[in-house]
């Protein structure tokens, strides 16, 4: 610790990295801690950056990633938690950059399709007709 608090921007890349990295060595229950240290840099993100709602999309997006990711890996009891996670990350992204950006963007259409990637897994009556 060197007393100098984390700021939201590499909470967000370390989660990212330490993601990817955990995906590429196949250490899929690691992805736990990547999407801890990326809903930190959200609340930081908040706590500072109010404004930037484009950001906060990029994040909430990410998030979503890591939690379908944990899903594809887990046991079926625990990838619908993580899957429901996940479309309820990447709905809050998709709607705000509705807001934000409109919906005829292409990082509103990217997030559209995690979105209905995510509700396709999580396989229920409502996802499904969401998907």
């Amino acid at each position: 610790k060197n007393g100098v608090p984390p700021h939201w921007f590499d909470q967000w890349d370390l989660g990212k990295t330490h993601a990817r990295l955990s995906v590429q060595k196949g250490n899929f229950s690691a992805l736990k801690h990547s999407l801890e240290l990326i809903k930190k840099g959200i609340e930081l993100h908040q706590q500072v950056e109010q404004q930037d709602k484009v950001m906060l999309c990029k994040m909430l997006n990410s998030a979503g990633e890591c939690a379908s990711i944990l899903g594809d890996y887990g046991n079926f009891e625990d990838s619908q938690g993580w899957y429901e996670e996940a479309v309820r990350l990447h709905r809050q992204s998709y709607d705000l950059y509705v807001v934000t950006l409109g919906k005829g963007k292409p990082l509103t259409g990217w997030c559209m399709e995690h979105l209905a990637g995510a509700c396709r897994r999580l396989d229920t009556q409502a996802s499904r007709q969401e998907a």
